[in-house]
Parts: C-alpha cells; sequence; structure tokens
C-alpha cells in the first residue's frame, strides 16, 4: 500500500485541479496533502482515509486564500479509515456540498480542527456528520473558527457511539440553517459549547429515535450559547 506520501501545493495561484475524486489515503497510511499560502486544490469528492487500513492520513488548509473545494461534492473524513484529520487554520477554507466523519464501522477516531478567524469549513445543500457509523470522531471548532451547513448530527447510526463536538472561544461558531441532532442514533455522543462560543440551528434535538441514549449537551463560561 502507499504510505507516507506527501502533497504540497503552496502560493497565491498555484492549483491542483482534478476532474474526478481526491484520495488523501485510499489503501495506505501516513499520507498528507498541505494547502498554504494562498494554493488551491479542486476535485469532486473529497475522501481521506478511504478503505480500512488507511490510517492517519492528514490534510492541512492553512491562511487567507487556501482552499479545498469539493465541487459541490462530499468531502468524507474517515470513509473506512481510522485516525485520520482534517485542520483548518489561519483563515483557510474548505468548501462540500455535505461531510461525513467515521462513514464505516472501521471509521473511528477521525479528527478535525477549525481554528483561527476567518477559517471556514463550509458545507451547501445537505448534512455533517460527526460519527457516521464510526465512534469516537471529533470536532473542535475554535479561536474563532466556524462550520456552516444546513443539518447537523453528532452520531448518525444505531451503532456509533462517543462522537464528539467543541465550539469554544468568542468568534468560534457552529451554525446549522436547519435541524440539529444531538444523538440522532447512538450512545454516550457529546456537544460542548465554552468560553463564549455558539451554536445554532432552527431546532434542536438531544435523544432523538429510542436507542439514541447517554448523550449530553453542556453550555459553560460567559457567552456561551445554543441559540435554537
Amino acid at each position: 500500500n502507499a504510505c507516507s506520501n506527501a502533497g504540497i501545493v503552496t502560493g497565491a495561484g498555484s492549483v491542483w485541479s482534478n476532474r474526478t475524486d481526491l484520495y488523501v489515503g485510499c489503501s495506505g497510511a501516513s499520507n498528507t496533502l498541505s494547502i498554504a499560502a494562498g494554493g488551491a486544490v479542486h476535485n469532486a469528492m473529497g475522501y481521506i482515509g478511504y478503505n480500512a487500513g488507511a490510517n492517519r492520513n492528514a490534510v492541512t488548509v492553512d491562511g487567507p486564500g487556501s482552499v479545498w473545494s469539493n465541487g459541490g461534492f462530499q468531502l468524507y473524513l474517515g470513509y473506512a479509515g481510522a485516525g485520520n484529520t482534517l485542520t483548518i487554520t489561519n483563515g483557510g477554507t474548505v468548501y462540500s456540498s455535505a461531510s461525513e466523519f467515521g462513514y464505516r464501522l472501521s471509521a473511528s477516531n477521525n479528527t478535525a480542527t477549525v481554528t483561527g478567524a476567518g477559517s471556514v469549513w463550509s458545507n451547501s445543500s445537505t448534512w455533517f456528520y460527526v460519527g457516521y457509523w464510526g465512534a469516537g470522531n471529533i470536532l473542535t471548532i475554535t479561536n474563532g473558527g466556524a462550520v456552516f451547513d444546513p443539518s447537523g448530527f453528532i452520531g448518525g447510526t444505531t451503532s456509533t457511539s462517543n462522537n464528539a463536538v467543541t465550539v469554544t472561544g468568542p468568534g468560534s461558531v457552529w451554525s446549522n440553517s436547519s435541524p440539529l441532532n444531538v444523538g440522532y442514533y447512538g450512545t454516550g455522543n457529546t456537544l460542548t459549547i465554552t468560553n463564549g462560543g455558539a451554536v445554532y440551528n432552527t431546532w434542536g434535538y438531544l435523544g432523538f429515535n429510542a436507542d439514541a441514549n447517554n448523550n449530553d449537551v453542556t453550555v459553560t463560561g460567559a457567552g456561551s450559547a445554543w441559540n435554537s
């Protein structure tokens, strides 16, 4: 399997354009993609950790004008692989129609961090799942970062558990233009809003279906808000 390969797209005007899907770790492990200093990557669907065993792959989008655009298609962070990471920092931007963390049962402990003012993960048309089948997937929005989507889910199906979202710090936002489900299915999924972070949605569900047990929301600290 192809392991420990690196792609770097850096500098304004630097572009990697794919007409089809982009895989960072199709079957191999520890592959990396860095988009920095105004570089851009364009593709159809995006996958970080596609097959089981495609573990510990990483994408970083760093700096104003740095963009990963998934062409109006979906982005999977851990389709079947585990321990994969996505970092959006210092004003970087990721675009997709929808996103899923931990899509299959084997896709556990995948992590995304959106950090810094102007850092954005924008999902345009359908849903945003943190833990679809997989367990222990984590999203952190901090230091003024933002995630936008139509509908948010922490824990998507019956087997998923212990997925977590933390929104922390002034200006840090998770904005859902429709519902937010904390424990749509599954157990032990959590949402923590702290230190002035904010979450927005039309209406919110804490434990939606019959087997959605022991899910938890914590809102703590001055200025922290869950706005439904």
